[in-house]
């Protein structure tokens, strides 16, 4: 019988597939990292969707501005733009935000968590991941829906508009399950 095998409380008869199959701190290892791994692409994915929607959402605006005031003939197309870029920065940075853990809270439920009610963290989380599953689903549903309608300048169907919102709470949901990360030191940079 191999080593492996006894450590996995296995008999002789236990063939070495199913003894490595036991031993679940291993895997758990393994499939812990390989999440905080996923988890640390998605976020970074979505920081540099945040910042291109950002400098998009500046862009159209610079551009409308010129076009207006400077050249007085305003593009038609370049306020559905900011719009759409507008509604994906919101939900963008909302799970920035969530994953920061630093969206606000009356005053009164953040002197609570305190330890005066130790159940309120785990059913403000439940109330969250309840509402975040429902608005995914009603964005989803929505957003597929009005696929094939256009916006009138931009020509841009409303799949993309009504898209930011299940991403968004997609998004929000994963960073609410993963581990908050540590505050930084003061004055130290992000």
């Amino acid at each position: 019988m191999t080593e492996r095998g006894h450590a996995a409380g296995g008999s002789a008869s236990v063939p070495p597939r199913r003894a490595r199959a036991v031993d679940s701190d291993a895997q758990g290892r393994g499939w812990t990292a390989l999440a905080l791994r996923a988890g640390a692409l998605l976020q970074h994915l979505t920081d540099w969707a945040l910042v291109v929607t950002v400098g998009g959402q500046f862009a159209v605006l610079v551009l409308q501005v010129f076009t207006r005031y400077v050249l007085n003939r305003p593009i038609g197309w370049s306020e559905e733009v900011a719009l759409h870029l507008f509604i994906w920065m919101t939900f963008l940075g909302a799970a920035y935000g969530t994953r920061l853990r630093s969206h606000p809270r009356v005053a009164v439920v953040g002197a609570w968590e305190r330890g005066a009610l130790p159940w309120l963290v785990p059913f403000q989380k439940a109330v969250a991941v309840v509402f975040l599953v429902g608005l995914g689903g009603a964005g989803a549903a929505l957003a597929v829906a009005n696929q094939s309608i256009l916006s009138p300048n931009a020509e841009i169907s409303q799949l993309f508009l009504y898209g930011a919102a299940p991403v968004g709470a997609l998004l929000m949901l994963v960073e609410m399950c993963m581990p908050a990360a540590p505050p930084a030191p003061a004055g130290a940079a992000r």
